[in-house]
């Protein structure tokens, strides 16, 4: 069975190698020098959308995730979000929306920074509900699950006090991983310290609620105009409901394995969204109510699939065709 970036190559005319041997969309050699117009002629944006891709790929791809070396790459999740969402980037027309959830939402913001402990997380995508009153966080996964799986992963102590303090880690992590500590490290570990596993994507859920918790904060790095964060900030305080939730690619329409797809899928709803309110909980606690800005924040209660969001009608028209044939969507 081959691997989903093998089954991708079979949709373009041409495919280049890279150092790793994952197949990437142009040369590696230019990938500092690749430009928005390059991906929007790969994948046939039409011409009156064309400056708001640009704009919407300057920041999705230049921002402190590196992104724009990893866009490149044929599994690139940013580079799908990017696809799938920018025509609601910088939008203000209401009648142009997104339906999830019986929601609408009709703007959208990539790589959003809010405040963790040093660093701010980036999410990959903020929707903007019609009313103004909701804000829906997306992390996006495209093949992740299967390519970043490990046997541990380190991050920094201070996370201590909201793992084993707060006992998040107890309360929610603890029927599928261990908590080890090294010198000035923290580490989650599979059960038998061998299984590989998608940690990576449990520990970066939940630094993105520290950071809903926390709120905005701009960081000077990359492209990211300061305007664009102030706008972002001003959306992040009218709103009254902050929701987050994880979203995947389902390979099902691929022949590939799904089992990693699955066993992430059942991993990110025994641990995330079965402890949910207990996680919220722990972190607000370990924040000592400082960022507490009177506003309902939640996890969603199931993961989403760009599959899904997709299968509705309304919300394919504004997708390009090149982006569902491309990603049998």
């Amino acid at each position: 069975m081959t691997t989903l970036a093998d089954e991708l190559k079979k949709g373009l005319e041409k495919t280049y190698p890279s150092k790793s041997g994952k197949p990437l969309f142009f040369d590696e050699k230019r990938y500092e020098t690749l430009h928005a117009r390059e991906f929007a002629d790969l994948f046939s944006i039409p011409e009156n959308d064309r400056e708001v891709f640009y704009e919407a790929f300057n920041i999705a791809t230049q921002g402190q995730g590196n992104e724009s070396s990893d866009v490149n790459s044929l599994i690139s999740s940013a580079l799908l979000s990017l696809l799938t969402f920018y025509p609601l980037f910088g939008n203000t027309d209401k009648s142009k929306y997104l339906t999830i959830n019986g929601e609408r939402y009709y703007r959208c913001f990539f790589e959003v920074r809010n405040k963790v402990i040093s660093r701010p997380s980036c999410v990959d995508v903020a929707l903007i509900s019609v009313d103004e009153k909701k804000i829906l966080f997306l992390e996006s996964k495209l093949s992740e699950y299967a390519d970043g799986v490990e046997s541990r992963h380190e991050y920094g102590k201070g996370y201590k006090a909201l793992y084993e303090g707060c006992g998040l880690f107890n309360i929610a992590l603890s029927k599928h991983l261990r908590l080890g500590e090294r010198k000035d490290k923290l580490i989650l570990k599979s059960l038998d310290d061998k299984e590989k596993i998608y940690i990576e994507g449990i520990k970066q859920s939940i630094s993105h609620l520290i950071g809903l918790v926390r709120g905005p904060q701009f960081y000077k790095q990359g492209y990211y105009p300061k305007d664009y964060y102030e706008e972002y900030e001003n959306f992040y305080k009218k709103a009254e409901v902050i929701e987050y939730a994880t979203i995947l690619f389902d390979p099902a329409a691929f022949n590939v394995n799904t089992d990693e797809f699955k066993a992430y899928s059942e991993l990110y709803t025994e641990t995330i969204i079965a402890h949910k309110d207990d996680i919220l909980k722990c972190i607000k606690n370990w924040d000592n109510g400082e960022h507490d800005r009177g506003k309902h924040i939640e996890i969603l209660d199931k993961i989403l699939t760009y599959q899904g969001l997709l299968s509705d009608e309304n919300n394919r028209r504004l997708v390009a065709k090149s982006v569902l044939d491309y990603y049998k969507f």
